[in-house]
């Protein structure tokens, strides 16, 4: 097959709606601990693709979108959901691009993933009067134990193909 422009873009459009629809179908599968004051968003892990290109943003931008309508918030967790992690991926991106080793990009990338959290429990303090700061602490501590665990597999993942070279356009 020929590298053209076009081929990439088919290839790019691709890897972008797997990683879109891998997380909404972990997301759904393992629902009852996707949601709510105390989660564990296992598909959470996806948001570290963001350290190999920035197309993620978009694709897991649009998966939390798509999961969050099907959350006990619906529509409101959709938007706020969608929202932050927009924020929250191209922070990340734009913080770790300098950074060199993949093993430092990947825990840079989890603790500011964690940290937005605050939005979640802001949310949840708005939609169902949740306290904010237990709800912070619980749902930043689940995320930080997902990105963690996340980092993790891709390390391991990473030790044997190189995920730059498949999961990035360079």
């Amino acid at each position: 097959m020929y590298k053209t422009k076009s081929n990439y873009q088919v290839i790019e459009l691709a890897q972008m709606a797997l990683v879109t629809s891998l997380y909404i179908v972990v997301t759904l599968l393992l629902n009852p601990i996707s949601y709510g004051a105390i989660q564990l968003r296992i598909s959470e892990m996806f948001t570290l693709l963001v350290v190999f290109d920035k197309k993620y943003i978009w694709s897991i931008t649009m998966g939390v979108v798509i999961s969050n309508l099907y959350s006990p918030l619906g529509v409101i967790d959709a938007f706020v959901g969608g929202g932050s992690s927009f924020f929250a991926l191209a922070l990340t991106f734009m913080i770790t691009a300098s950074i060199k080793r993949l093993i430092i990009k990947l825990i840079v990338a989890s603790f500011i993933v964690s940290l937005t959290m605050f939005t979640v429990a802001a949310e949840l303090k708005w939609v169902l009067g949740f306290p904010f700061l237990e709800t912070y602490l619980f749902v930043g501590i689940g995320e930080l134990f997902t990105m963690l665990l996340g980092t993790i597999i891709i390390l391991a993942i990473n030790s044997k193909v190189d995920l730059k070279r498949i999961l990035s356009k360079k």
